[in-house]
Order: C-alpha cells, then structure tokens, then sequence
C-alpha cells in the first residue's frame, strides 16, 4: 500500500505530508454537449447560411445557379416569418421576380386588396436594393402617384449583404399601411391630403381602394402562369362547382345504408337501451 501510496502521490506532485498539492487542470472531457434549445430565430440560421455563404464563382459559371438558390433560401426565410396578410410568389420563368398581394387591415386601407410586385437585381444580393411597385399604383404618401413605386430607400439606403433580406423589405412595405410616414413623401398630395384636409384623403383613397379591387379580376394583364389569380363568384364555373357540390351532398344522403348494429336506442342515450 506504501508504494502505491507513493506513486500516486509523486503522480499528482503532491508531497509526502500531503500538502501543498498542485491542482489538475481538466484538458478535455468525454462527456457529449449538447447543442443548445433553438431560439426563435433558429429556423432562420440555415436558409441564412446559404445566402451568407461566400463562393468564389470566377472560375466556374455557376453564378446563375447560386443566385436561384440564395432567392430560394430568401423565399423560404419569407415563408417562416408568416407575415400577416402577405401572399407571394416567385415567377414562373425568373426567380427575380415576384408576385403578391397584399390584403390590408389597419387604418385607413382597411378592405384594401393591394397587388405588387418585386422587382430583385440580377446581382443580388451585392447590387442596388430591389424595387417594389403596386399594381395599380396606390394613393400613399411613399408610393408614387404615376408608377405605383414604393420609396424603399427611406428604409434601406444602401443594400447590405448578411444584413438585409427580401423578407424585410415586404415587411416595411406592410408596415406603411399601419403607421403613415408623410416625412419626404414620394405622393406630395398624399401627404398634404392627410395632414391638412382628412376627408378629402378619405375620398381618395376609397377611390384607389375600388380601383385596385377591380383590377385584381382583370387578368388580361396577367402574363406569367404563377401570377396570382382572382375570380369572381358569379363567375359560371363557381356556378358550376357549387351546382355538383350540392348535387353530390344530395346524393349521398339519398343512398346512406346503415351497416352495423347500434346498442343505443334512437330516443335514449342510455347504454345498451337497444336490448332492453
């Protein structure tokens, strides 16, 4: 016992009364860590990866290819954010281009239907910040009056790559229906409307309301086979639709066979009230 009393101590350079010993210090462990509980924002980080991701395309012209792949990461963060009211779709034969609509319900634009579409540089996300026009264009202080653009450089001066992304800009976009800004507006008469004469602003807008509303069932406009669509119900094949639905629900009452045997009287909810 002495002698390995003594090589354990000379082991751990402890001296011989035991004093002064010299601490270990942990180098490593073999216990597994775990990775910590997602926050909020963790279903983001993968999408954010992939758009973040620097990759040197000189060599290779795979440009094309990490562009679709960085909006798809982009359109995927879009999806998770579950704006309130926002519809979106990418382009059928461009993914620099999306299609929504908007579907306002605070303020002044309530009821509103509101078209747009997105507008992505084709050097995304290093070029200039994307451009975002409504359809028709509405009455708004930061939307211009003759191309219905909506002022994005208000909230993004300059487009900064790990920094912004397209999902922020429809957030900002629906954003300014909530909280009206008449500071530098784009729509002069907007901002002029709102803050001195209110009804007459009222007036406008319900005019710009109803005419967005009826271009949603125009679709001699529509060109590309993922633009949103809107018909109306006195259109004949809803007329139709409605006619085999109810003829389908008449049909299957006429033909309801009972199968099985029931324990429970039709006139009780006693258990068992069929066999006494």
């Amino acid at each position: 016992m002495d002698s390995l009393y003594q090589f354990i101590s000379r082991f751990l350079n402890v001296g011989e009364n035991g004093d002064n010993p010299i601490q270990l210090r942990r180098q490593g462990s073999v216990r597994k860590v775990l990775p910590l509980i997602p926050d909020a924002d963790s279903s983001l980080c993968v999408s954010a990866k992939i758009i973040d991701r620097q990759i040197n395309i000189s060599k290779y012209n795979y440009a094309s290819y990490f562009l679709e792949y960085s909006l798809m990461a982009e359109y995927d963060m879009l999806c998770k954010q579950k704006l309130p009211g926002v519809y979106v779709l990418p382009a059928a034969n461009t993914p620099l281009k999306w299609y929504g609509v908007l579907f306002a319900s605070h303020n002044y634009y309530e009821d509103g239907v509101f078209r747009f579409i997105l507008h992505i540089p084709d050097n995304y996300p290093n070029g200039m910040v994307p451009r975002l026009f409504f359809q028709p264009p509405i009455f708004h202080p930061l939307v211009d009056a003759e191309t219905g653009e909506l002022d994005l450089l208000r909230e993004f001066s300059k487009w900064r790559r790990n920094v912004n992304y397209l999902w922020q800009i429809l957030a900002f976009m629906r954003r300014i229906f909530i909280k009206m800004d008449c500071t530098n507006p784009i729509n002069s008469q907007a901002s002029f409307l709102f803050e001195n004469d209110i009804e007459m602003f009222k007036f406008k807008l319900s005019e710009s309301i109803r005419r967005c509303k009826d271009f949603l069932f125009d679709s001699t406009t529509i060109e590309d086979p993922h633009e949103i669509r809107f018909y109306s119900l006195d259109n004949p094949q809803f007329q139709d639709l409605r006619r085999n639905m109810l003829s389908f629900k008449h049909n299957e009452e006429n033909n309801v066979v009972a199968t099985g045997f029931s324990w429970v009287d039709p006139n009780s909810l006693e258990t068992f009230s069929e066999c006494s």
